[in-house]
């Protein structure tokens, strides 16, 4: 009895006091407007950062980096397509890959890179680069989209963007026209080919309009590089819609569009022979 009591005065059969569990961290509140101010306005992250990260499976630099805020970030703000552009040259040059390898990588080995997320960043390319269909996809096969191709693009971004890659002014590039004022490789750059093919084609008033468009029409298919998916998909659609075949295609464009110079029809020709070496028909493909 007396050893009982000695115990529980000098707790020497006490049971210890059980530790409490610590408190769950609370789920952080992210305001997205509010983290972008903070860590990219007033801080040193940015979209690329943001898109290397997530490209690689890293941890974001703090908790409100989500699919929600990657979302939000490439909606909803402005001055992304120099970062975006730069991010896809360091990706394809670092694994060596074409633009289509990449995507199929994803695709294949990259789970953590959700559909959302993906169908946000294809909406900011499309709105960076708007002309992607006829600078790129009709001009290379999938091999040749390489680091150097997607390097070569200028994005469009708004005017508001420091050093922005917008083209305000004429670009200096070959001579202007005859004319003195219509530069072709601006107007190249800022028309669409197929555009270009079914004005010359259909508009008989092309030789009283202020731009130059056979001088134009000319750069592209003498000093632009090679156009021949862009070139034969319009060709195919002006037969169909005019209602012409081949055969009399050359016959028609003598008689019936004078506003067609000869000079102009010749420099079409030898592209095309270019393009389709051995591709015969009335109009000579043997021509260089």
């Amino acid at each position: 009895m007396l050893l009982e009591e000695y115990e529980q005065t000098h707790g020497g059969n006490t049971q210890p006091e059980p530790v409490p569990e610590p408190a769950p961290e609370p789920t952080p509140v992210c305001d997205n407007e509010q983290t972008w101010r903070e860590h990219v306005i007033n801080g040193d992250e940015s979209v690329y950062d943001y898109l290397v990260d997530w490209f690689h499976n890293l941890d974001p630099p703090h908790e409100c980096v989500t699919d929600d805020y990657r979302i939000w970030m490439l909606d909803y703000n402005d001055c992304h397509c120099a970062e975006i552009q730069r991010w896809m040259v360091e990706n394809l040059e670092e694994s060596n890959s074409t633009f289509q390898e990449v995507g199929e990588d994803v695709e294949a080995n990259r789970p953590w890179m959700h559909d959302n997320v993906q169908r946000a960043l294809f909406d900011i390319w499309d709105q960076c680069f708007p002309n992607w269909t006829h600078e790129v996809e009709y001009q290379y096969t999938d091999d040749e989209i390489t680091a150097d191709v997607i390097r070569s693009l200028v994005p469009v971004e708004s005017d508001i963007c420091p050093g922005s890659h917008t083209p305000d002014e004429p670009p200096v590039g070959p001579e202007l026209c005859p004319d003195g004022e219509t530069d072709p490789a601006y107007m190249m750059e800022a028309t669409d080919i197929d555009w270009m093919l079914w004005h010359w084609f259909f508009q008989a008033t092309i030789e009283s309009e202020p731009t130059d468009w056979d001088c134009v029409l000319n750069y592209v298919f003498e000093d632009s590089g090679s156009h021949c998916e862009v070139m034969r998909d319009t060709t195919a659609d002006i037969l169909d819609t005019a209602h012409l075949s081949w055969e009399i295609l050359g016959a028609n464009v003598a008689e019936a569009r004078p506003w067609m110079q000869p000079e102009t029809v010749q420099a079409f020709e030898r592209h095309w022979a270019r393009c389709f070496p051995t591709f015969h028909d009335n109009w000579s493909n043997t021509m260089t």
